[in-house]
C-alpha cells in the first residue's frame, strides 16, 4: 500500500522559474520509505489530448534540476523538438535521517548482487566518522531489493501518474545513471511488463559475477518472451574505460562484458544500442547520458 500527497507546482529545480512542474511525494509500503517526485511536462503539454508517454528518471535527489530542465529544453522550442513529446517524473530520496548514497542501494541493486571489497573499503573510509551511515550502506547493499522497487514503479506508482496526468502504457521507458543504469538493465532483464526504453548510462556493474549476466540469459532463453519490442541504450564515458580510477575501469570491463553477451545471444524485438562519450567519466556523464537516451528512444520520427 502507498500513500500519495496531493500534486502541487513545484519540483527539484522549482527554483527555476520558467518550467511549469508538479511535486508529490509517497510512502510506499513495497520499498518501505518516502521518495518525492517531481512532474515536468514537454512544451505545449495537452492534458486532454492523445496519451504522451512517460519516462521515470532515477536518483532525481542529486540530477533532478538537470533532468527537468534537459527534459523542457530537448522537448521545447529551444531544442527544436529533438525528441517527441513525453512527460517525465522525477524520482528522489527524502527521507530525513536516511542518506540517499545508502538508500539507493536498498532499490537500485538487483537481489543477490556481489558487494566487491573495494566497495565496502571505499565506503569505511568515506563514511568511517558517521557508523549510522556506514551502518545503512552494508544493510542495504548487503540486502537489495530491486524486485521490490520495479513493483513499486509498475503497481503503485505508475497507476497513480495515469490517474493524474495524460499518459499512457505505450512507450514508458527508465532512465538511471550508475547504479541507476544497473536498474535498468535489471528492470529489462527482469521481465518488466511496463517498460519499453530502458536506459543505462555507465551501470553500475563492478564484478565479473553480477547478477544481470545471468538474469540476461534466462531473459534470452526464456520461451515466453513475446517478442514485443523494448529497446536498451546504454552508455559509457572514455574517462571510465581508460581514465586513472581502477574502480571504473572495472565498471567499464564488465559493461563492456554485458554488451558481448547480448550481442551474442540476441532476443526477438529486443534492441541494443550504445554509445561512448569522448573525455567524460562517471562524473561528468550523466548529462551525456540523458540526451543520448533521450534523442535515440524517443527521435520526433519514430
Amino acid at each position: 500500500m502507498a500513500t500519495f500527497s496531493d500534486p502541487v507546482r513545484g519540483g527539484f529545480s522549482a527554483r527555476i522559474a520558467q518550467l511549469e512542474l508538479e511535486y508529490f511525494e509517497v510512502e510506499s509500503d513495497i520499498i518501505g520509505g518516502k521518495l518525492g517526485f517531481s512532474v515536468s511536462f514537454p512544451e505545449g503539454y495537452d492534458p486532454e489530448g492523445p496519451q504522451y508517454p512517460v519516462v521515470y528518471a532515477l536518483d532525481s535527489q542529486w540530477q533532478g534540476g538537470l533532468y527537468e530542465k534537459m527534459h523542457r529544453g530537448l522537448t521545447g522550442p529551444e531544442g527544436a523538438h529533438e525528441v517527441k513529446p513525453f512527460v517525465q517524473i522525477n524520482i528522489g530520496y527524502i527521507d530525513e535521517g536516511v542518506d540517499a548514497l545508502a538508500v539507493r542501494n536498498r532499490d537500485l541493486l538487483p537481489p543477490g548482487e556481489p558487494c566487491p571489497d573495494f566497495m565496502r573499503d571505499y565506503i569505511t573510509e568515506m563514511f568511517g566518522s558517521n557508523p549510522e551511515i556506514v551502518e545503512q550502506f552494508f544493510e542495504w547493499i548487503e540486502n537489495p531489493h530491486a524486485d521490490h522497487f520495479l513493483n513499486f514503479l509498475e503497481n503503485e506508482l505508475h497507476p497513480f501518474v495515469k490517474d493524474h496526468y495524460n499518459v499512457g502504457d505505450d512507450e514508458a521507458g527508465v532512465f538511471g545513471f550508475s547504479y541507476g543504469g544497473l536498474f535498468s538493465i535489471y528492470a529489462l532483464t527482469a521481465g518488466s511488463t511496463l517498460f519499453t526504453n530502458f536506459g543505462a548510462g555507465s551501470p553500475g556493474i563492478l564484478v565479473p559475477n553480477s547478477t544481470v549476466f545471468d538474469l540476461y540469459r534466462q531473459f534470452a532463453a526464456n520461451p515466453e518472451n513475446d517478442g514485443r519490442p523494448r529497446r536498451l541504450h546504454v552508455t559509457l564515458g572514455t574517462g571510465e574505460i581508460l581514465g586513472p580510477h581502477e574502480f571504473y575501469r572495472l565498471l567499464g570491463i564488465e559493461v563492456l562484458k554485458l554488451l558481448n553477451v547480448m550481442r551474442n545471444e540476441p532476443v526477438e524485438g529486443f534492441e541494443l544500442t550504445a554509445k561512448i562519450f569522448e573525455g567524460e567519466d562517471h562524473e561528468t556523464g550523466c548529462i551525456d547520458a540523458y540526451r543520448s537516451f533521450a534523442r535515440t528512444c524517443y527521435p520526433v520520427w519514430r
